[in-house]
């Protein structure tokens, strides 16, 4: 199964934000990446027992418009790889409220109980 594929299956049970934000990872010569953690749960009453998570790495042109909404979410994502561009391999929006969009190099599912399934190599 594509692996964007299984990231809209899960958000069809999974859809709730439980928590997100953006962190930074230095790499080598001093520079450093921006990275999104997406955390996504069933109920909201008992946030802590179910879901996944989704880290978008290396995101670029990342906009954001009102967050206040950000409760249930719909995920868009393109794979734009064939298009030979080696800092943007995917296109992210949220489609629901269009609360954000962004681009990025690789996407890892983590689920609760289980090791992380690349979508792409870094």
């Amino acid at each position: 199964m594509d692996q964007i594929q299984i990231i809209y299956d899960k958000q069809k049970k999974y859809n709730i934000v439980r928590s997100y934000y953006i962190y930074r990872d230095f790499v080598e010569n001093g520079s450093y990446n921006y990275s999104l953690k997406l955390s996504l749960c069933e109920n909201v009453e008992d946030s802590s027992r179910d879901g996944f998570d989704i880290v978008f790495h290396d995101i670029t042109d990342f906009k954001i418009n009102d967050i206040d909404n950000m409760f249930r979410i719909v995920l868009d994502i393109e794979d734009i790889t064939n298009y030979q561009n080696e800092f943007v391999k995917f296109l992210v929006k949220e489609i629901e409220y269009e609360m954000f969009s962004f681009g990025c190099v690789s996407i890892e599912i983590l689920y609760l109980s289980e090791k992380p399934l690349p979508l792409s190599e870094t």
